[in-house]
């Protein structure tokens, strides 16, 4: 059973787990593709049977209308290579996981979490896969519904050796967040829900938490749309990662009052994200093309990654370093 209690780690503890990450981000590898010994499995199609009727949906998909606790089964099978573990979310909801008829993970049931909860915290977690000698296995993700929203949201399940997940993960997330969530220091439980877009909510979490811990007086109004058309959940948390993980570092050098300030808004097909935050002048220069900043090299690059991904889905990006304030402005379409 999946221990409820949130940790943080001591500073070993962190640099030991960035060893380890960097070891594991080595090499090159295409996610799904046959480059390399190893690679991750994204499952984009299932069978999801409600109430009895199955019908196959392509992953991830939101059911709504539903009563709560609703039985929902997604189901599917996998060729597993030995070693191979299976990752999934559970949004607010208790799930079960059977290989065959083996259940091989449990989570969420009655008296499992706090009692003032109705239902239990997000969870994002993997489970080791039984080997079937070559044979595929018939797996079965068994979730009902929360009892406080009448949908339940169903992610994409992904299948591989857990270093090349984590490779994955890297390689959407970045190394923060995969280290925040390798080290369990995300709670997985909070009470504030910043936009309905659970991914990017988990990602903003982690950095407001970030922010309040080091002192920084922070202001967040963020609409996200749940699922997006044009842009992946990934690329959303790369930008606002980016632009936090800038305000934060940023907030370090300032002496006196520090603060950030950011907004996202969705108008027609676009989400227009602006943010204010102290600077203590100079942080950011262009050179060559790409950001950099005067705090050292290779800092600033992020800006650079959050400029390639706004042209890439039809906006733009601009940043202003002026009067102690430094200000982003950031259009995507969604």
């Amino acid at each position: 059973m999946r221990q409820l209690l949130t940790r943080r780690i001591s500073p070993a503890v962190a640099f030991i787990l960035i060893l380890l990450i960097a070891l594991l981000a080595g090499g090159t590898l295409v996610f799904g593709g046959k480059t390399g010994r190893a690679h991750v499995s994204t499952i984009s199609e299932a069978v999801v049977t409600v109430d009895g009727e199955g019908k196959k949906l392509a992953l991830p998909a939101v059911l709504k209308d539903l009563s709560a606790g609703t039985e929902v089964t997604v189901s599917f099978s996998v060729l597993a290579a030995p070693g191979d573990a299976l990752l999934f979310g559970s949004v607010y909801a208790p799930v079960t996981i059977l290989a065959g008829d083996e259940k091989i993970y449990e989570y969420g049931e009655e008296g499992s979490y706090p009692g003032f909860m109705n239902d239990p915290p997000t969870l994002y977690d993997s489970v080791l896969l039984p080997y079937a000698g070559g044979r595929e296995v018939p797996v079965r993700i068994i979730y009902r519904s929360p009892q406080e929203r009448g949908s339940l949201s169903i992610h994409a399940p992904a299948v591989g050796e857990e270093r090349e997940i984590t490779r994955m993960l890297m390689e959407r997330y970045g190394l923060q967040m995969t280290l925040a969530l390798l080290s369990e220091s995300i709670p997985v439980y909070n009470p504030e829900k910043y936009c309905d877009n659970v991914v990017v909510g988990a990602a903003l979490g982690f950095y407001i938490q970030t922010a309040r811990e080091e002192g920084v007086k922070i202001r967040v109004r963020v609409q996200v749309p749940a699922t997006n058309r044009d842009i992946s959940d990934a690329s959303l948390c790369v930008i606002f990662g980016n632009l936090l993980e800038n305000a934060i570092e940023a907030c370090r050098l300032v002496k006196g009052e520090r603060f950030i300030k950011l907004s996202a808004r969705v108008n027609g097909e676009m989400l227009f994200i602006t943010m204010d935050n102290c600077s203590p002048g100079g942080s950011v220069q262009k050179s060559g093309g790409l950001f950099a900043s005067g705090k050292g090299a290779g800092r600033g690059l992020g800006l650079s990654s959050v400029c390639s991904i706004a042209e890439r889905h039809g906006g733009s990006a601009r940043f202003r370093d002026e009067n102690g304030v430094f200000q982003s402005e950031v259009c995507v379409r969604l």
